[in-house]
């Protein structure tokens, strides 16, 4: 059974505009807002996030930047979380950057305050598909 399905550009909009909220609050920072998965997990060398990282020369304000800049024309898909299907959801986008496309997966979550877990950000193995370009 897939996991995915593609929301409303409403509801795309509105999870943007959260996460906007959260990234651009007074009390937030970065240091603990803003949780990007770097260990690394299963996927093809040279399209894990450190490697992705580090070949941009990002760290998590770049990350920030990109997450701030998101579009409903960058939005892919919604993913169920497959560690837990009643936590929120994933959000998947990809983002040209420096004439490479980057997948990037991610999700508010509440932990004692609102954070964005970005589990995903790196180069996109294939080509990833977005419903509301025209």
């Amino acid at each position: 059974m897939a996991n995915g399905y593609i929301e409303s550009i409403a509801k795309v909009e509105e999870f943007l505009a959260k996460v906007k909220q959260v990234l651009c609050a007074d009390s937030f920072d970065i240091r603990t807002d803003l949780d990007v998965l770097l260990s690394p997990v299963s996927g093809t060398t040279g399209y894990r996030n450190a490697e992705t990282l580090v070949e941009l020369g990002f760290n998590n304000s770049d990350i920030r930047n990109v997450l701030l800049s998101l579009t409903a024309q960058d939005y892919s898909e919604t993913l169920i979380d497959a560690c837990d299907p009643t936590l929120p959801a994933f959000r998947v986008f990809g983002k040209d950057i420096n004439k490479k496309e980057v997948y990037i997966k991610a999700k508010i979550r509440d932990r004692g305050n609102k954070q964005v877990f970005c589990i995903s950000f790196h180069f996109s193995l294939y080509p990833i598909s977005k419903p509301f370009v025209i």
